[in-house]
């Protein structure tokens, strides 16, 4: 059994949170947990709030499975759209600033699969 959580429109740069998620990848659950805690990132607080939904999202569907017995299956990056903002230059001009949002889904599975 396996499930999932997405977490959408994250303010952060796909760069930064790929480096948290590749510290996480294909680890146990309980493991995974205690490194994001751990970690400084603004990315480990978005990556373990999505982490838990999943685990959650898991017991929901299977009731006696074990927490100890979870592994993070897959773990996707994905770019979001920007948001476009315009900055005051000098003279009268404006410059554009472009704000990266992030998609992230974590997949949990039990061992066995």
């Amino acid at each position: 059994m396996e499930a999932f959580s997405l977490s959408k429109h994250n303010r952060i740069s796909t760069k930064k949170l790929r480096r948290v998620t590749q510290a996480v990848s294909h680890l146990d659950y309980p493991t995974a947990r205690g490194i994001l805690s751990n970690l400084p990132q603004k990315g480990a607080r978005i990556m373990e709030k999505t982490l838990m939904s999943a685990g959650a999202n898991l017991l929901f569907k299977e009731p006696s499975s074990n927490e100890e017995d979870w592994v993070i299956k897959e773990i996707i990056v994905n770019q979001g759209p920007a948001f476009k903002r315009v900055r005051p230059r000098a003279r009268g001009k404006a410059d554009r600033v472009s704000r990266p949002t992030t998609h992230l889904k974590v997949i949990v599975a039990e061992k066995g699969e």
